[in-house]
């Protein structure tokens, strides 16, 4: 029994002296390596089986709890926490047969290290993205301040980190984003780290970049396209840097602007142009982070222009039209023609009333006339394009007309054309002014959507009572009827007030006094209290 027992103890104690290395000396060259936080210790490999590494402050014995101490198989050692910005001692133990055999101690003043490979990302006008890099202990975290100014200011910038909310200037990513940059400058920003077990700073890390430097240069002006009567399509080349474009416009050669626009396409539609204009127009790109304009070369256009007018005088006319917001009172126009510009809106299928009078320089002249309107919206009136006519006027009459617009018209600016002529037969669309024939060109915007609102005065359909007087008179105008009426107005032939008068109550009869002027043909404005006008002419014969 003794002999059994004697054996399993000599086996016991072989097994254990075979787990040590036969070495007999302790390490030397003992060596340490900081790469970013991670240090490295090393020593000659002298045989042992696993090497036990202690490390402690200088201040404090080796066997104090707050000295460290680990066991690796190999002759190196890789903390696994930072100790960035420290000073400690370490030494190596050799585990063998013969015993442990330690070796002398080290002192290693670990650093508080810069980053490395930093870079500006991103640049843009206003804004960029900083980045680093940094070798660090695997699952410790590091802390960075960063801090910019312009190139050859004196002053760093502290970047404002959100770190969950609050602004810090310091962040354990490794990037910070710039904003509010000046666009086309240079800057020089840097980084440090912050070691938290020393509360030390790195050495700062710097570099430079530059910000974008905007441009804007002037857009290529394109020709003018869908050129009408009254609209235009100005066009320009897409500029990519631009945020939108400002267009100007100067009509018949006026020094100043006639209009403008910022629109973000490169195109704009030029309305409110009138037949014969003469346009220019230029536009100017607005870009991010540039002030002014820089206009592009001047494109010109003319809208198609109405026929110039006949060189003859005429002494019969047409001296009162009207119809929508159209309302012309008129004597013997220069040549016997003129285009008036005057524009009225007008729906398609929707009847309208025209009234329409004749003058002449003697009494009780009767003359015919006719209508055209330019349905098809070539810009020529012919002969199917008849509105009215032939009819005939006396020039003590004013002629009412219900018309509709045929539902078959081009919708757009169409010319509508009264023509006056003393001799009988027809009237052709084409006809030339001149003595006996008067001319008057006016313009009927025309509308294609029944829900567009009607002008002012399309229809008449205002109830009111006629007031009742003598014509011809003989200069003491008796009215009678007169309890609808808030004003009378009595008008020359070219349109001048002569005599006004206001009714603030009800009145039945008013006597006028027009004694002072001379005979011929004059014209009343009956102003009814629920807004409606009338306008008949007045021959005055004393």
């Amino acid at each position: 029994m003794k002999l059994k027992l004697f054996t399993f103890i000599a086996v016991l104690l072989m097994s254990f002296q075979m787990g040590k290395a036969t070495c007999t000396t302790a390490p030397t060259s003992l060596s340490q390596n900081q790469n970013g936080a991670v240090i490295t210790l090393s020593w000659n490999d002298v045989g042992a089986s696993s090497y036990i590494v202690e490390a402690r402050d200088p201040f404090y014995p080796w066997n104090d709890p707050s000295s460290f101490s680990d066991t690796v198989n190999t002759n190196s050692y890789v903390f696994p926490f930072g100790i960035q910005g420290y000073t400690f001692e370490w030494r190596v133990k050799a585990v063998c047969v013969a015993g442990e055999f330690t070796s002398n101690s080290s002192t290693f003043a670990t650093e508080c290290a810069a980053a490395n490979a930093i870079q500006a990302q991103n640049i843009t006008f206003d804004t960029v993205r900083l980045t680093w890099t940094f070798n660090g202990v695997v699952g410790e975290p590091y802390s960075w301040s960063v801090g910019y100014r312009v190139l050859g200011s004196t002053t760093w910038i502290p970047l404002q980190f959100n770190n969950g909310g609050y602004q810090s200037t310091s962040t354990t990513a490794n990037f910070g984003i710039l904003r509010g940059l000046t666009p086309g400058t240079t800057y020089e920003w840097c980084v440090n780290q912050y070691c938290i077990f020393s509360g030390e700073l790195s050495d700062p890390v710097i570099s430079q970049f530059t910000t974008l430097t905007p441009s804007c240069p002037a857009p290529v002006s394109l020709p003018a396209s869908s050129i009408t009567a009254n609209s235009a399509i100005l066009n320009w080349q897409t500029l990519p840097q631009a945020s939108s474009y400002f267009v100007q416009w100067f009509i018949n050669n006026s020094p100043l602007p006639s209009g403008t626009a910022t629109v973000s396409t490169n195109s704009y539609l030029l309305t409110g142009l009138q037949p014969g204009n003469t346009v220019l127009y230029r536009v100017s790109a607005v870009c991010p982070f540039v002030n002014g304009y820089n206009f592009s070369l001047f494109v010109s256009f003319a809208t198609p222009s109405a026929p110039p007018p006949p060189p003859s005088l005429s002494t019969n006319f047409i001296d009162y039209f009207k119809v929508g917001s159209i309302e012309r009172v008129s004597g013997a126009e220069p040549g016997g023609y003129v285009n008036t510009g005057l524009t009225t809106q007008v729906t398609l299928g929707q009847r309208y009333q025209f009234r329409v009078s004749m003058g002449s320089t003697g009494s009780y002249t009767r003359q015919n006339y006719a209508i055209y309107l330019d349905m098809n919206g070539n810009g020529t009136l012919d002969l199917n394009e008849r509105l009215w006519g032939v009819g005939a006027a006396f020039n003590t009459n004013i002629v009412n007309l219900n018309l509709t617009i045929p539902a078959t018209a081009t919708p757009g600016l169409a010319r509508l054309r009264v023509i006056m002529k003393t001799a009988g037969g027809g009237i052709q669309p084409t006809i030339a002014a001149g003595p006996g024939v008067e001319i008057e060109d006016y313009w009927l915007d025309i509308q294609s959507s029944s829900s567009l609102l009607r002008p002012n005065g399309a229809v008449e359909m205002l109830q009111h009572k006629d007031v009742i007087f003598e014509n011809p008179s003989n200069g003491l105008l008796l009215l009678n009827d007169m309890v609808q009426i808030s004003q009378v107005r009595i008008l020359n032939q070219l349109g001048q007030s002569i005599l006004e008068k206001v009714y603030g109550t009800k009145i039945e009869n008013e006597t006028l006094d027009i004694t002072n002027q001379k005979n011929g043909v004059y014209f009343i404005e009956f102003s009814y209290q629920n807004g409606f006008k009338k306008i008949e002419k007045l021959l005055l014969k004393q």
